[in-house]
């Protein structure tokens, strides 16, 4: 998935993400957003026929009044604000954390983007493992994968901590132990 940059600068302490029926309802949102929030950061991506998926960067009040700005809530379909938002969540979301194989691969699989990068922030914030990558609805018919590094037994506990995380929305969750070395390419 490309994300379609319309402001930088360094990500502050909320990510707000929302999935909406359309992509003229997520460029009116972006717009907004930028115009009279003040978030740091927008990026948005058309993720399947249909959806079109918002990320705002920035403070807590501004990411919630930037959900608020630009759409009506037909078009959302699940907004969320994660205050607090784990450091690893963003590289992972753009492919941009460093490349580790580890000792085992966790993989899981959410019914959603949204409840994927929810679900990976709480983990990444519940154990100590590696977020990998977070791969969102393009060519995944709008669900979400989250991939992580580190011994089993954390990764066990990780697989837990997902699971009450997303609830029914987590679709699958598996623990690789000592997966193939070319097996990473298709993660990293």
């Amino acid at each position: 998935m490309s994300l379609n940059v319309i402001s930088t600068s360094a990500p502050r302490s909320a990510l707000g993400l929302v999935e909406l029926r359309g992509e003229s309802a997520g460029l009116q949102l972006l717009d907004a957003a930028v115009k009279n929030a003040g978030v740091d950061s927008a990026f948005g991506s058309a993720v399947c026929p249909g959806k079109y998926l918002v990320f705002l960067i920035g403070r807590v009040a501004d990411v919630r009044s930037a959900l608020a700005l630009g759409t009506d809530s037909r078009a959302q379909i699940t907004p969320v604000v994660i205050s607090g938002v784990h450091p690893d969540v963003w590289p992972a979301l753009t492919g941009t954390t460093p490349a580790v194989a580890g000792d085992a691969l966790a993989i899981m699989e959410t019914s959603s983007a949204v409840s994927a990068v929810v679900m990976a922030d709480e983990v990444a914030k519940g154990v100590g493992i590696q977020l990998l990558r977070i791969r969102l609805a393009s060519g995944l018919g709008g669900k979400g994968l989250v991939f992580f590094s580190g011994p089993v037994a954390d990764l066990q506990e990780a697989a837990a901590l997902a699971r009450q995380a997303a609830g029914d929305r987590l679709l699958d969750s598996r623990v690789l132990s000592s997966p193939h070395p070319r097996l990473w390419q298709f993660v990293l």
